[in-house]
Order: C-alpha cells, then sequence, then structure tokens
C-alpha cells in the first residue's frame, strides 16, 4: 500500500486539546497525563539499547494494535547500528552548503531536495514571519536539512532533540538528548515553533533506540504542546493511509 505524508501546522492550544478520536469506544489511553508527568517521562534514563527486537513482544501485540483491531506489518529497520548507537556528523561546510540550497529552495529557484519537500517549504514560506527570530525546536534529524531551512528563514535559535548522538558543526544549531530538553525549555521559558518532519509515527517502536511504548506517538504529540510557549505552533507531517502497525520480521 502507497502512503502519503500529510502536513500539519497546529498552534500550541489545538495540540494540548487533541483527542483520541478513532472511536467513542477507545479512549485515550494519554489524556490524563500533565506537562510534569510527560516531560518526566520524555527525559527519564533509558536503559541501554540492544536494539530493535526482531518480533514485537506478545505482551505488547495487543495495546499496539488496539485490542487486534489495526493490522500488524513486517519490515525489519536497525537505526541503532545493534545498539550501539549512531552518530550523525556534518561539518561547518556541509551545512553551509544545506543552508546556501535550503535558500535556493525557499526562494522558488528549486523545489528542495527530498520528496514532498514542496509541500513543508509552501507552507513554512507561509508562516515566515512566525520562524523569523523564532527559537524553533527539532525532533528526531539524521542531516539538518530542516535545520537548514530555519537557518535559511532567520530563526533566532535551532535545537535538535534526537535519541541518538548528532555532531552538526553550526553556532546556530544546538543538539540535545530528550535528557537534556526539559532543561532548556526552562531556561528559554518553551520554543516558539517545533518541527516534526515525520517522527512521531516511528515514536515507541524502537527503531531508532527508543524505548516500546504502544501510546508514544500520542504521548509525543502531547509532549511537544507543553514546550511550546502559549502561542507557540507545531508543524509536523504525519503518514496516511489505511491505520498499520510494521512490527520486525524475524526473517
Amino acid at each position: 500500500m502507497r502512503r502519503f505524508s500529510l502536513l500539519l501546522l497546529l498552534p500550541a492550544p489545538a495540540v494540548s486539546s487533541i483527542e483520541w478520536i478513532l472511536g467513542s469506544d477507545r479512549p485515550n489511553p494519554v489524556g490524563g497525563e500533565s506537562c510534569a508527568s510527560l516531560l518526566e517521562r520524555y527525559s527519564a534514563p533509558k536503559p541501554p539499547s540492544t536494539g530493535p527486537p526482531r518480533q514485537m513482544p506478545e505482551e505488547l501485540v495487543g495495546d499496539f494494535t488496539m485490542g487486534g483491531s489495526i493490522e500488524l506489518g513486517e519490515f525489519f529497520v536497525d537505526d541503532t547500528m545493534g545498539g550501539k548507537g549512531s552518530h550523525y556528523k556534518y561539518p561547518r561546510r556541509d551545512i553551509d552548503h544545506m543552508v546556501k540550497g535550503a535558500a535556493q529552495a525557499l526562494s522558488g529557484q528549486t523545489r528542495g531536495g527530498r520528496k514532498n519537500d514542496h509541500w513543508i517549504i509552501d507552507a513554512l514560506k507561509m508562516h515566515a514571519e512566525s520562524v523569523k527570530g523564532a527559537d524553533v525546536l527539532i525532533y528526531g534529524s539524521m542531516e539538518p536539512w530542516y535545520e537548514a531551512l530555519m537557518i535559511a528563514m532567520h530563526a533566532g535559535s535551532v535545537t535538535t532533540v534526537e535519541y541518538n548522538q548528532l555532531t552538526y558543526d553550526h553556532p546556530d544549531i544546538t543538539t540535545v538528548t530528550p535528557q537534556e530538553l526539559p532543561q532548556m525549555v526552562q531556561d528559554k521559558g518553551g520554543f516558539d515553533v517545533a518541527l516534526s518532519i515525520s517522527s512521531f509515527d516511528h515514536d515507541g517502536l524502537g527503531r531508532y533506540g527508543d524505548p516500546l511504548e504502544p501510546n508514544n506517538d500520542l504521548r509525543a504529540m502531547r509532549t511537544a504542546a507543553c514546550v511550546l510557549k502559549p502561542t507557540g505552533s507545531l508543524i509536523m507531517t504525519v503518514p496516511i493511509g489505511p491505520d498499520v502497525v510494521v512490527r520486525a520480521s524475524s526473517n
């Protein structure tokens, strides 16, 4: 089944009031958690990862599939390098090159270098004034392309939060782990803009060393609301299509 991406731009109040709307018989499993509880859970020290399991633990199948109402698919991807962890490194010259390319994409000279980039770029251009001078948070990153877009749009600061290790050599980019994020939120008083480009839909599946947790995609969105200022906005893309949880294959 072919999958597409859906781009959503939500102000913080809308995100914080997300309801579990797939059906009245499906209660929101995380709706009662406070921001303090969500941030504590998000930043809690994680046990050393041995990589995602090749098969979903049987005791979690019911929760991941909402009692069997969601189809299971099979595929195996381990971006933790067998539990050793990944380290993505980009020197200053490479990031400067990305910023130049981002400026060209924003000016319409190119359509961007990534699939469906034109959707995201068009949306960002519509909200350029919100980004200019803003403290921007980016969730999940293996290359600093969206960071480069934010720099090209004259963001005040760009922070990337990621489970795995990052070295992005640029004075306008700060990288933090989930454990370090709450302190930065406190120091800044919250972020003006947050970006999640197809990252929340992976949360809780273990692919990137994150803990296995059936409801972590919902928690990720609620946590994003908690780190935004009251007037902040969340820009995110998610896959659309039939509900399916893709588990690891034993083959």
